[in-house]
């Protein structure tokens, strides 16, 4: 696997809540990409804990799109 692009990150804040939204693209041998896109925002009556979400894909060098396989996220906890 060739390095990553990123991660890159940021900060929002939604109401009286912050979180962030984390961007991470990598470039596989095969010449397809793998981009993740990750958010976490804070509870709003337990600051210290957060509510996350995870999405994946994978872009060709054609154009084409393709879904990240699930087991695939375990990879970013």
């Amino acid at each position: 696997m060739r390095p990553r692009f990123g991660p890159v990150g940021e900060s929002m804040t939604v109401g009286s809540r912050s979180g962030t939204i984390l961007t991470i693209v990598e470039s596989r041998d095969d010449g397809r990409l793998r981009v993740v896109v990750r958010g976490a925002l804070q509870w709003r009556f337990l600051p210290f804990a957060y509510s996350m979400a995870m999405d994946g894909f994978y872009k060709h060098p054609d154009g084409g799109v393709a879904p990240m396989p699930e087991k695939e996220f375990l990879e970013f906890d």
